[in-house]
């Protein structure tokens, strides 16, 4: 029996049009971030657990339930949800990056093959034989449909589509609209590819300047982590043994094991806090985007982690 046409069968509808390589990257970068989350939102709703007394789960035996072990399992869910979306999410602008900055390479390289009087196809054939890093298997490409006899105008729409970064897009619109005018493209080329330069000139001189920034973000950490390490491993035990030799501690003084304890976990507390926000404004302030800033904010917080919890004795109470 045949279907009918138009019965909204999957015979009837039209393949899906195949992904771009941004879309590609885009759709795997987000697959791995709401996994790193529902990872985190575990961790967390143990930390919860711990907190409540619900459960009992110690990284460091010997505590029980309470804040300490809780904010342990805090810090792990930031970990799950930094550290493998920042380390993919960073890898992919990187590629992208890495693609722009060798695009005015091989705009250039076509202007000058048509400054001899070649067409923009000849010109591509002839470019295709240059090394422009990643951004050489899709020129290669280029050149094999046109082999082909594939239009240059469907050649051009396929490379911004494949690619899709706004950088490639722009410049091969401006490409393709010289070529249906008729213009004379070498001119046109020679100067998108200045402009492309100058812009990534800017941005590079940009990032020289804020790697000052943060340097500075991460020595200003390192010595807040060791003030909090000579607090809570040093005036904190000998505060706690303090009042118990003087008998403060037994009739509710500052000195107390209860006091004493709530003054660590703010310690801890401030630890997590600068450890995600000093990495986040430092990574958003050296590249423009807080993705970078991820496996900074990781880095930073591992290190005031391990020095507060595995560094740092035991204090009495704590829990």
């Amino acid at each position: 029996m045949k279907e009918p046409v138009g019965s909204g069968s999957p015979r009837a509808t039209e393949a899906d049009p195949p992904l771009s390589s941004e879309e590609a990257a885009d759709r795997r970068d987000r697959r791995v971030l709401f996994g790193s989350l529902g990872v985190a939102l575990a961790l967390w709703t143990l930390a919860g657990f711990n907190a409540l007394g619900t459960v009992t789960i110690e990284l460091r035996p010997g505590e029980g339930s309470g804040w300490n072990p809780a904010l342990d399992f805090v810090v792990l869910g930031f970990l799950a949800l930094f550290l493998p979306y920042g380390i993919v999410r960073a890898r992919h602008l990187r590629r992208v990056e890495s693609i722009e900055r060798r695009l005015p390479d091989f705009l250039g390289d076509v202007a000058e093959s048509g400054s001899q009087g070649l067409t923009l196809a000849d010109a591509i054939r002839t470019a295709a034989r240059g090394q422009y890093g990643p951004l050489s298997p899709e020129i290669r490409r280029m050149a094999i449909e046109l082999d082909w006899g594939v239009p240059t105008e469907e050649v051009l729409s396929g490379l911004r589509e494949r690619l899709a970064t706004p950088v490639v897009k722009e410049a091969f619109a401006v490409v393709d609209r010289v070529r249906a005018t008729g213009g004379r493209y070498p001119e046109v080329l020679r100067r998108v590819a200045q402009d492309l330069r100058s812009t990534q000139r800017m941005r590079q001189r940009r990032r020289e300047m804020m790697q000052t920034y943060v340097a500075v973000v991460a020595l200003a950490y390192a010595v807040f982590l060791l003030t909090v390490y000579v607090l809570a491993a040093v005036y904190l035990p000998d505060l706690l043994t303090a009042g118990s030799s003087t008998g403060l501690g037994s009739a509710g003084y500052l000195v107390g094991a209860s006091v004493v304890t709530s003054l660590f976990l703010a310690l801890f507390v401030a630890v997590i806090a600068h450890g995600v926000g000093d990495g986040l404004v430092a990574g958003f302030l050296y590249r423009g985007r807080f993705a970078e800033g991820l496996t900074l904010s990781a880095g930073l917080l591992a290190a005031g982690w391990v020095v507060l919890r595995f560094l740092v004795a035991p204090i009495a109470g704590a829990g």
